[in-house]
């Protein structure tokens, strides 16, 4: 089997070449710029190396996704929570008042106080426990798709995926906000959130909150909804697969609702992410269409 970069390689390389170039230029008003370039340095020059070994062994197609996969679930923690500081050192200056005043501008009303009126323990212990199950859902779906050896689904899946992550990512650079409840707790602009409570679950409730906003590091990434734009990437490569679509769609379609429903994004963000998971599925779609026409034609009658 011919074994060179694929689609993701570029993608991720792409961006942590992008990075080291943007934090090398601007490194005096970047906060940790030393450590952010050490890093990401390490991180291309691994990720080059482990390519290159896995030419050498002419591995099987689940070997070259399996590699690619392990990278990818490295790629956040080299690069996600480096943003923040780009941020501020780039855009100092959070949006979180004018996402609110659009919301109300948008619908007429505030939805984060409105979505207390339909506030109950069981779907908020459901909605809650599907917008965690964003973190284990893409090794899930891995992991089954691996084991079906669908390659033309992984390769399809984590090329959109990464488009989307890297569109994503670029939006919390340009417009850095928290989420609500998170906005809410900053004693510089409190004032304009009227809420003071929480959704309460059932049991699992608290506990997935806490981890969550723990986790979280980064915090200014409410815009665009990365959640709603890899669901809906998720929905649109995966949806037409006879097995998965019966995972995907609920988890996904619930991660969507659960957004805006326990206060992690304003509506417009969630209007962002659909924006970016369709114009992340376009710009995958013809990236294969380019690459191979006669190919990518033949797969898409086979699934239809």
């Amino acid at each position: 089997m011919k074994v060179g970069l694929i689609k993701a390689d570029y993608l991720m390389l792409g961006w942590v070449a992008l990075v080291i170039i943007v934090v090398a230029y601007k490194r005096d008003i970047i906060p940790n710029s030393e450590p952010i370039l050490r890093h990401h340095a390490t991180f291309f020059f691994v990720y080059l190396g482990v390519v290159r070994l896995v030419q050498r062994f002419r591995p099987t197609g689940t070997f070259i996704y399996l590699s690619r996969f392990l990278l990818l679930a490295a790629f956040p923690f080299v690069t996600f929570f480096s943003i923040r500081n780009i941020i501020e050192g780039l855009n100092p200056y959070p949006k979180d008042l004018f996402l609110l005043e659009l919301d109300k501008k948008i619908l007429g009303f505030d939805p984060s106080i409105e979505v207390e009126r339909i506030w109950h323990p069981i779907p908020v212990e459901i909605l809650q426990i599907l917008y965690f199950s964003y973190l284990p859902l893409p090794i899930i779906l891995f992991v089954l798709l691996l084991w079906r050896k669908d390659f033309d689904y992984i390769d399809r899946a984590m090329t959109t995926a990464l488009v989307c992550l890297v569109l994503t990512y670029t939006g919390y650079i340009l417009v850095p906000a928290r989420s609500p409840h998170i906005a809410a707790k900053d004693p510089m602009i409190s004032w304009a959130f009227a809420f003071t409570s929480e959704p309460k679950g059932l049991l699992l409730t608290g506990t997935l909150r806490q981890w969550l906003d723990e986790w979280d590091r980064l915090e200014f990434n409410a815009f665009p909804s990365g959640h709603t734009a890899l669901s809906l990437v998720y929905m649109l490569v995966l949806g037409r697969h006879r097995v998965l679509r019966w995972l995907v769609f609920p988890c996904c379609l619930g991660i969507i609702l659960a957004t805006v429903y326990l206060r992690y994004h304003y509506v417009v963000d969630v209007i962002a992410g659909v924006c970016v998971g369709l114009l992340a599925f376009g710009i995958a779609k013809l990236w294969f269409w380019l690459e191979s026409p006669r190919m990518d034609k033949e797969v898409d009658s086979e699934i239809r």
